[in-house]
């Protein structure tokens, strides 16, 4: 990743911080769920956020879920992408969000439980 790519990072957390005033829990999270975004950039040669499409997050994603993380932190991790997003959308330093739309993979739901009577 770039150097003008990485200078929105801290502009998005202060923004998270100071604007929007979440939590030190959520600034720390999504911190290092970004962090995983710009290592998965660096190891694919994305040098840029306009060049991310939501195939790349959906291959993030993926990557995620091999790597043991479970489907609640995905969520959040998606959550904190399209956050982020929106923030350079905002800013106009992008024209599109690519990870709206991106969910992560749903889990297989369980049988119902049938109801016995109690005789």
């Amino acid at each position: 990743m770039d150097d003008s790519a990485l200078a929105w990072l801290p502009r998005f957390l202060a923004h998270l911080s100071h604007e929007r005033r979440l939590s030190a829990h959520t600034d720390v999270s999504y911190r290092a769920d970004l962090q995983r975004l710009v290592a998965y950039c660096d190891r694919n040669h994305v040098r840029n956020w306009k060049a991310l499409d939501s195939q790349h997050i959906r291959m993030f994603a993926a990557a995620e879920f091999r790597q043991g993380s479970s489907p609640r932190t995905i969520q959040r991790r998606l959550s904190a992408l399209r956050s982020f997003f929106n923030y350079l959308l905002r800013e106009r330093a992008l024209a599109a969000n690519p990870a709206v739309g991106v969910q992560r993979r749903k889990r297989a739901s369980a049988c119902p439980r049938r109801w016995t009577s109690i005789s």
